[in-house]
């Protein structure tokens, strides 16, 4: 079920340099009961070191080139929505050294800023449908779709002319080699674990984006009792 990259490379320099390119060139005009639990969960363990940021976190690995990816991340990003206070959650699309896919992260981000996640769906899912019809968004583009959405056209333009999802594309760059991730969709949790579709058994999934999202809370379930 996911989108296996055999070489997922991560590089921050490169990712940076095209985030720049990006932003600044725009112009715009206007389980088995008999496993033991903590067993089952070591499969998905991590030997990063974790901070206490980490703790708490949620962090949703993607790709707007991922078929698998489109079909989970808007069922994903109502979930988000659903979490506790105290539960933070990240998502992290994959950038590498991509200036196309660095503009598709920059406007994704944009649209949280501005709409929520539950809001930004209407703006993913045309993401990921240029992806699918090969059609890579120009900056105008990009900028067109979220202002479409935005209830604040001149803030719009204003925050897809800036820098300001420059954090945000560091940290998806350092979230990504910090889990080494090299399938997506995935999403790492406390830091130290790992979870990808691929990790729910055929025979146990009728609705795999349901059956996806009930492993994942069965760790956030943990990780808010401090079990993990």
């Amino acid at each position: 079920m996911g989108c296996l990259r055999s070489r997922l490379v991560v590089i921050l320099a490169m990712g940076l340099v095209m985030f720049s390119i990006a932003a600044g060139a725009v112009d715009i005009q206007a389980a088995d009961e008999n496993v033991d639990v903590r067993q089952f969960m070591n499969m998905f363990a991590r030997v990063n070191p974790v901070v206490a940021e980490d703790q708490k976190t949620v962090v949703v690995f993607f790709d707007f080139g991922c078929p698998h990816c489109a079909e989970h991340l808007p069922g994903l990003l109502y979930w988000a929505d659903s979490l506790p206070s105290g539960v933070n959650v990240r998502f992290s699309p994959a950038i590498m050294n991509d200036i196309h896919r660095t503009r598709l992260a920059h406007t994704f981000y944009l649209a949280i800023r501005v709409l929520g996640y539950t809001g930004s769906v209407p703006v993913v899912r045309e993401l990921f449908a240029s992806e699918a019809n090969q059609h890579p968004l120009t900056n105008q583009e990009a900028y067109e779709l979220l202002a479409r959405y935005a209830p604040d056209k001149k803030a719009a333009a204003q925050l897809f002319g800036s820098e300001v999802t420059r954090p945000d594309m560091e940290r998806s760059l350092q979230d990504f080699a910090k889990y080494n991730v090299h399938a997506v969709p995935a999403v790492g949790i406390a830091g130290k674990f790992l979870v990808t579709p691929d990790d729910i058994p055929p025979s146990a999934a009728i609705n795999y984006q349901q059956a996806f999202t009930e492993l994942i809370n069965g760790f956030v379930s943990r990780m808010i009792a401090g079990d993990l």
